[in-house]
C-alpha cells in the first residue's frame, strides 16, 4: 500500500511541475512535445523583420509563417523550408519589395484576427496577394505539412504556388 502512495505522489508532483504536455503542447503532425527555442539560434521575429523591405510597396505578395508560442522541430522546419524557397527563388522580389516574408505568432496580442481571416487551424503558410494596399486574394499552402519530410518538394510547391501571384501584381 505504501509502495502505490509514494507513486501516486509522484504522478501528482510531476502534474505540478508540467511534466504531462497540456494539449497545446504538443505538435499535431508529429506528436513531439513542442518547444519555445528559437530556430537555429536565431531570433525569428528578428529574422522576419531583416526578411521585409525599409518600404512596403502597395501591391506586393506576402508570405505569411504562422505559430503559436509553443513550437517543436517540425514547426520550425515548416518556417525555415519556407524562407529557403523565397530565398532561393525570389531574391529579387524580397529585394526590391514586392514580397515580403512576415513570420506572426498568433498567441502575442492583436494577431489574433489571423485565425479568422485566414481560418487557420494549425502551424501554416499562407500567401495574400495585395494590390493598392488592400488584399484581393489568399491561399492557405495546406501541403506543407504533407512535403515537410522532403525539402525539395516543399522549395518546388510553395515556388510554384507562388508565381501565380506574383504575375498578378
Amino acid at each position: 500500500m505504501r509502495k502505490y502512495g509514494v507513486a501516486l505522489l509522484f504522478i501528482v508532483g510531476l502534474a505540478f511541475v508540467g511534466f504531462f504536455p497540456r494539449s497545446s503542447g504538443v505538435c499535431q503532425l508529429t506528436g513531439m512535445k513542442k518547444t519555445t527555442d528559437s530556430l537555429a539560434g536565431v531570433n525569428v521575429a528578428e529574422a522576419a523583420e531583416s526578411a521585409q523591405p525599409a518600404m512596403s510597396l502597395p501591391s506586393q505578395v506576402v508570405v505569411y509563417y504562422f505559430h503559436g508560442n509553443a513550437r517543436c522541430p517540425s514547426c520550425y522546419k515548416l518556417e525555415q523550408y519556407a524562407k529557403e524557397a523565397l530565398e532561393q527563388n525570389f531574391a529579387n522580389e524580397l529585394k526590391d519589395g514586392r514580397m515580403v516574408f512576415k513570420v506572426v505568432n498568433l498567441d502575442q496580442a492583436g494577431n489574433d484576427h489571423f485565425v479568422t481571416d485566414y481560418q487557420l487551424y494549425t502551424k501554416s503558410v499562407v500567401l495574400s496577394l495585395v494590390k493598392n494596399g488592400k488584399q484581393v486574394r489568399y491561399k492557405n499552402l495546406e501541403k506543407v505539412w504533407d512535403l515537410l519530410r522532403d525539402q525539395n518538394q516543399y522549395h518546388a510547391y510553395v515556388r510554384d504556388e507562388i508565381k501565380p501571384f506574383l504575375g498578378e501584381l
